[in-house]
């Protein structure tokens, strides 16, 4: 079946197992009606890093962040940083604050948005918005913007759904619209709060509104409808803040947001979701490249240091060549890629716990063997990091209960996500029309909105059509 028109609602920071246990108690009746019982449900693995915003760039392009060059809802660019002058705003970025207005430039020009290949497409909170031509007005955005500042994301919700029922128009062919409540209440709150509950429950209720307008303008049958989400989130109960912990313990002159404008630096911590950092090195100059045996020589022992407290899980680093290390105090492993191969070659005992693995796995092989352990795709979301120049010289990821920010966050995050780990990269899926549920992933959403809406998918992208849609 081909459709005429196509929705995906992206529920912000929604956990799948939450969104299974709603479903089985019977508590999301209308997404279970209109949508999963029409077509099919499926776990799938987000991106790393796991953060609004280059979580969303998955779905919208087919790609992985690292393949679109945005490796991190906060990075640094060491080449421009050490070639443009300290005015110049693209040296290093925040999606959190102002710098959002750069999101869509920063994008590879190349890879395009579902918004550029629909005729009339609908907008609605996305911030992955090249090529949306309708999008929201000052007295929208300072209404979001008080909202936020209030914490009322319920509101937020509310509003979303407004401004789709006000703008879908019968001529309407793809329409994406973000829930943020779960995400940022959860910030507030934890991940199983009872505010947070609620915010599954409301994007329920819009399901069933949205399925009788359709009904009601005879567009059901002939409509597309998925629902997504970005990452999970669990709860923080301990900050370990690592960007003064560099200078506190190895007097490395660091900057880091809010804290960025700083006169000769040596090194740069930029976090993402609070669960996972990039940290850049000047080796030399911030020219020069810095790999595993640099930043040995400028902080010595700090891999082994970070790897000695609770808080961190995975160090992810450089080595010379194409190769990358990963560590955690369970082993270590080295990891590349070549001609769509994953090459793993375990060091000691792997840093994932996973079991036997091929040394040469496909990208769909890599998925399905590490699919039911604690760390999903985490081969491949590392390698395609690191196709990105402004991805960091050495990665940190905490584990689950700590993150890596602390000064400079208000209001203090509870709940944290950014990670490799299973709560924050596998998330639900759902859409009304069939398909084969198993190892998939958000890139493959993608072109499978394509195939059904009899789109041409373009070429080198990352994710593939589901199988199973006939």
């Amino acid at each position: 079946m081909t459709y005429r028109s196509s929705i995906l609602l992206l529920a912000d920071g929604a956990r799948y197992d939450i969104f299974e246990d709603l479903l089985e108690k019977g508590e999301l009746p209308n997404i279970r009606e209109h949508i999963i019982d029409r077509g099919a449900y499926s776990r799938m693995t987000s991106t790393f890093t796991s953060t609004t915003g280059p979580a969303y760039v998955p779905f919208m392009t087919g790609c992985f962040p690292g393949t679109v060059n945005m490796p991190g809802i906060r990075w640094f660019d060491k080449a421009a940083f050490g070639s443009k002058p300290f005015w110049n705003p693209h040296r290093f970025r925040s999606y959190c604050g102002w710098e959002i207005i750069f999101l869509n430039g920063d994008l590879r020009p190349d890879k395009l948005t579902l918004f550029e290949i629909f005729q009339n497409p609908l907008n609605i909170f996305n911030q992955v918005s090249r090529g949306a031509r309708l999008q929201s007005g000052w007295i929208e955005r300072i209404n979001i913007a008080r909202e936020k500042r209030r914490k009322n994301y319920e509101h937020l919700d509310d509003l979303a759904a407004r401004l789709f029922f006000r703008r879908f128009k019968p001529d309407t062919d793809f329409a994406f619209v973000v829930f943020q409540g779960i995400d940022g209440v959860s910030h507030l709150t934890h991940p199983h709060h009872e505010r947070v509950i609620e915010g599954y429950r409301r994007l329920d209720r819009f399901v069933g509104s949205l399925a009788a307008d359709l009904k009601k303008s005879h567009r059901y049958d002939d409509t597309l409808i998925g629902i997504c989400s970005d990452h999970g989130l669990t709860a923080t109960h301990t900050h370990f803040d690592l960007a003064p912990y560099l200078e506190e313990k190895y007097g490395l002159k660091t900057i880091s947001y809010t804290n960025i404008f700083r006169s000769k630096p040596v090194a740069s911590v930029q976090v993402s979701g609070n669960a996972m950092a990039h940290v850049y090195f000047k080796n030399r100059s911030w020219m020069h490249p810095c790999f595993e045996e640099d930043v040995e020589r400028l902080a010595p022992g700090l891999q082994a240091a970070l790897l000695s407290y609770d808080a961190i899980d995975l160090l992810i680093v450089r080595r010379s060549g194409s190769e990358i290390g990963v560590y955690s105090r369970r082993g270590s492993a080295i990891l590349s890629e070549s001609d769509g191969g994953i090459h793993y070659k375990v060091e000691k005992n792997d840093p994932f716990g996973f079991g036997p693995l091929p040394q040469t796995m496909t990208h769909s092989e890599s998925l399905e063997r590490t699919w039911d352990t604690n760390y999903p795709d985490a081969l491949l979301q590392i390698l395609q990091l690191f196709r990105s120049g402004r991805t960091g010289d050495l990665i940190v990821v905490s584990n689950n209960g700590f993150d890596l920010r602390e000064k400079w966050e208000n209001p203090e995050h509870k709940s944290s996500h950014g990670s490799l780990h299973r709560d924050h990269i596998m998330v639900p899926f759902c859409l009304s029309h069939p398909f084969t549920a198993g190892p998939i992933r958000s890139a493959d959403v993608f072109p499978t909105y394509l195939k059904l809406l009899a789109k041409t998918i373009p070429n080198l992208i990352d994710g593939i059509p589901f199988s199973g849609l006939d």
